[in-house]
């Protein structure tokens, strides 16, 4: 069973999610843009990438794992480092 991402949990991620889009290889961001930013379902999706839509929900689903992943990293200040 695969943890769906619920409206709910959408709307807590959008403050943080657009800047860290940047860290993404491009084609997941777009997919998590289009679908948290443009509320495009994953049918959509697909069919505007001419691919699956079990394609898209795999990349979503490899886009937010990253995305918490990013998220948890400690900020790290690059003028401290040496």
């Amino acid at each position: 069973n695969h943890k769906r991402i619920y409206e709910s949990e959408i709307e807590q991620a959008r403050g943080f999610i657009f800047p860290l889009l940047y860290d993404l290889h491009p084609i997941e961001a777009t997919f998590v843009y289009l679908y948290i930013f443009c509320s495009k379902s994953q049918e959509e999706i697909a069919k505007m990438f001419l691919i699956t839509q079990g394609a898209v929900s795999g990349r979503l689903r490899r886009a937010i794992k990253r995305l918490r992943f990013i998220n948890a990293l400690p900020d790290v200040d690059r003028n401290a480092l040496p």
